[in-house]
């Protein structure tokens, strides 16, 4: 007789490791208190896409007149915006096909059922008193926007609430320098909102490569988003008198304050791991995120977890392969499958887009491996002349030993396609002269690939080392990033 493997969840992981043990002979019950498709179809990742697309529409149609066509620049209908937002999202589960796709495979499917909770390691039981076991759990019940413990905090709104306003805000305030604060800042700056973000960190994005930090702060404010970073703390939040929010921090040991119409909070993502009955398991639990091995089990036998609520890769590629690992595992009651979170490609949909994978330089440093890098600008590469889109750079790290790539690191037009260019690459392990004699299509924007490639082929080319110190061959100059 096949196994029994519950899932409790049903976005990315949830639906990925559902079909996994259905495709792998078992039988898989697939569980959500709400609809399919979870926070990154229903209310997060392809929301802000489709607005992204938006901003980026309004913003090409400024370009009308530079390229000899006659129109006015776009104007935001917001109303409209939105309802074009909720019907992609809505074709999007037609078009999928979530739960029709996973009942074709046999997955038994319960959506939209309320508040769920383990009863024991492979039992679940529903609000309405039903229950369902089975040999093995996985829980995928994602993550939520992480809120900070403030005088007024309950004034604040987070990134799902975004979709939910009648107006667009004259003004707001944004805590948080990350990939979701930085997406809205620029969304929204492009609707003609005043922007402020503010974050205790020194750079915004820290978790990226410094350059990159560092080129889409100028880019940023050009477009007129105003940034504090490192200040000392925010203290709260309260009501203006005339309506609006103010936020009130302290910056180089002054009190401080900003008046918008809205302050957004993007300081994190927490597991859904409460309420759910993981506790009186002896569920081991750090920081709200399940504690799991690379099998992605957790402490208590028979129960796996995976997606946002492991705090591990918290992206959609990484909740699908994390599901599909901890079904394969769950469902041979074996450590059959690790996880693997090696070359993951990241970025966001600002103005300008970014996309990064492998190693920070500063990374290399702290490891003592002996790299080189290449830095070529975007105001350097054809199609980015011929849009007028030469915001931005592509810059490569390479092992010198073996020649292989340890990380890319790009800003600018298209960066996030781009990015899986490399990821391809550095996945095929192939060297930079390998890449350097690659003929892509050109013009393009991947095609600053090749040009970093064979920047670095240079360097990396004793004969040639000599004249690059020297400036003698033609390495392209640094920019200076006033």
């Amino acid at each position: 007789m096949s196994r029994r493997i519950l899932v409790l969840g049903g976005g990315p992981a949830g639906v990925a490791a559902a079909r996994t043990a259905a495709r792998m002979g078992a039988q898989a019950v697939l569980i959500d208190s709400g609809r399919l498709g979870g926070v990154s179809t229903n209310s997060g990742v392809l929301p802000a896409r489709v607005l992204a697309h938006t901003a980026r529409l309004k913003r090409e149609s400024g370009q009308l007149g530079v390229y000899g066509l006659r129109a006015t620049e776009a104007e935001l209908d917001w109303p409209a915006a939105l309802r074009r937002l909720f019907n992609v999202v809505e074709a999007l589960h037609v078009r999928k096909e979530i739960a029709e796709e996973a009942r074709k495979l046999g997955v038994d499917i319960h959506e939209n059922v309320g508040e769920t909770r383990f009863m024991s390691p492979t039992t679940i039981g529903f609000a309405n008193g039903t229950t369902v076991e089975g040999d093995a759990a996985i829980v995928c019940v994602g993550g939520r926007s992480r809120s900070i413990p403030l005088p007024g905090a309950e004034l604040a709104i987070f990134p799902n609430d975004i979709w939910r306003m009648k107006a667009m805000p004259r003004s707001i305030a944004i805590v948080g320098t990350g990939h979701t604060g930085c997406q809205i800042a620029s969304i929204l700056a492009h609707f003609g909102t005043e922007v402020h973000m503010i974050d205790l960190k020194a750079r915004i994005m820290p978790q990226e490569d410094e350059l990159l930090s560092v080129v889409m702060a100028k880019e940023f404010a050009a477009r007129g988003i105003r940034i504090r970073s490192g200040i000392d703390s925010i203290d709260g939040l309260s009501t203006g008198m005339s309506g609006g929010t103010v936020l009130h921090y302290k910056e180089a040991g002054e009190s401080r304050s900003i008046k918008t119409d809205a302050v957004l909070l993007c300081v994190g993502w927490i597991g859904n791991t409460d309420r759910i009955g993981l506790e009186e398991l002896g569920v081991e639990i750090a920081r709200s995120y399940i504690k799991v091995d690379k099998y992605l089990r957790t402490n208590v036998p028979k129960l796996y977890a995976a997606g946002d609520v492991t705090g591990q890769m918290m992206l959609v590629s990484g909740a699908t392969h994390e599901g599909h690992v901890a079904a394969v595992n769950a469902v041979t009651n074996a450590e059959t499958k690790k996880v693997a979170h090696t070359l993951v490609p990241t970025g966001s949909f600002t103005d300008p887009e970014y996309g990064a994978i492998g190693m920070r330089e500063s990374q290399c440093c702290d490891a003592g491996i002996d790299y080189e890098t290449s830095v070529i600008w975007c105001e350097d590469l054809t199609r980015a002349i011929i849009d007028d889109r030469t915001a931005g750079f592509c810059k490569m790290i390479a092992d010198r030993r073996t020649h292989k790539f340890l990380g890319a690191h790009i800003v600018g037009e298209r960066a996030v396609e781009t990015v899986q260019l490399m990821a391809t690459i550095m996945a095929g392990g192939l060297t930079v002269e390998q890449v350097a004699d690659l003929e892509l299509a050109f013009p393009t924007y991947s095609a600053i690939i090749l040009m970093a490639a064979r920047d670095l082929k240079y360097k990396l080319d004793p004969e040639y080392a000599a004249l690059y110190q020297s400036g003698m061959a033609g390495s392209p100059a640094n920019k200076a990033l006033s």
